[in-house]
């Protein structure tokens, strides 16, 4: 919210921090880029975690199916079958794509995608600040 405040010539927290216009829009871009840098971070962050939380996943399923325990099962078809690269794939895909098919971990029947249709709701957001923060660049806006 804070970014989007002082872009008018009159601002009520411009004045009350005895700034003028020109201070404003400085304000404006240091904490524009701090929010699309956030974006970015938030965004690689919910890529990196099911992606490592998949290849752990992998490996404790052939540990255990090796031993004959059971632990948490795939959370799309296919997923323990190949690599644990092709774990990782699998599961990256059913997170962000709320049309893949997602297995319940604990009992292995489909249920709805859900969580993938707020992660591409997310992706898409933040493929917009990418793009905003791009035409926001100097170059592109002469």
């Amino acid at each position: 919210g804070m970014c989007l405040l002082p872009i008018a010539r009159q601002s009520l927290w411009l004045n009350a921090a005895a700034a003028g216009f020109p201070e404003g829009v400085a304000f404006h871009r240091v904490t524009g880029w701090w929010c699309v840098a956030q974006v970015v971070i938030h965004s690689l962050c919910y890529t990196v975690t099911p992606a490592l939380d998949a290849a752990s996943d992998y490996e404790d399923w052939k540990h255990h199916l090796a031993h004959g325990n059971h632990t948490r099962g795939p959370e799309c078809p296919g997923e323990f079958d190949g690599t644990q690269l092709h774990a990782v794939l699998a599961a990256l895909r059913v997170y962000f794509w709320p049309w893949a098919t997602r297995l319940s971990v604990e009992t292995g029947e489909p249920e709805p995608n859900t969580l993938g249709v707020f992660i591409l709701v997310g992706l898409i957001g933040t493929l917009a600040a990418i793009s905003l923060s791009a035409f926001s660049l100097p170059r592109l806006r002469r």
